[in-house]
């Protein structure tokens, strides 16, 4: 995450009031494993705060579906640390 963050905020130089991030939250309703990924989640509201942004505006919840790697023979479940997005207009938001 932090690594994500540098490169598109200080070596691309995206407007940080511009990029969403997505943490896994499973839908428990349709069997999605594991739990919601605290610890990503604490990350990212820690770069959007220190941006003057709302962690609750900037980070978006992803389940199973778009969030979520299956791997390994076992189908071993590994959550993945979110994901980035940006957004050239103003207006538009991923839900």
């Amino acid at each position: 995450i932090d690594w994500a963050w540098e490169l598109v905020t200080e070596v691309w130089k995206f407007p940080k009031n511009r990029i969403y991030a997505t943490v896994y939250s499973p839908d428990k309703s349709k069997g999605d494993p594991s739990e919601f990924d605290q610890e990503a989640y604490d990350v990212w509201a820690e770069k959007f705060l220190a941006a003057g942004l709302d962690p609750k505006v900037h980070i978006v919840n992803g389940n199973k579906k778009d969030n979520f790697w299956m791997m390994g023979a076992r189908s071993i479940s590994w959550a993945k640390a979110g994901s980035l997005t940006w957004l050239p207009q103003k207006d538009i938001r991923p839900r």
